[in-house]
């Protein structure tokens, strides 16, 4: 048998890909701004709705709603409408 010599050589560069999940992280970061802007103004409409729609500040509403529901005038012209 011969004696024989091995020489293995590797060699490998990830510049690119470190350049490229940089580039990635960048424009990643440039949503953040428009979308903490976006979570802001929906907060800003959830509260907005959430007082508007309360049930305290609808119960005059209701109540309103209650008397004229009862009252003879709006019962005589639903009666008459159903006919």
């Amino acid at each position: 048998m011969s004696d024989a010599n091995v020489s293995v050589s590797f060699s490998a560069s990830i510049a690119d890909f470190v350049a490229g999940v940089g580039e990635a992280k960048e424009a990643l970061q440039r949503f953040s701004t428009p979308f903490g802007e976006i979570n802001g103004q929906l907060a800003s409409l959830a509260t907005a709705s959430a007082e508007a729609f309360s049930a305290d500040r609808l119960l005059p509403y209701r109540a309103r709603r209650q008397r004229l529901t009862r009252s003879p005038r709006v019962r005589s012209s639903r009666s008459r409408a159903r006919r």
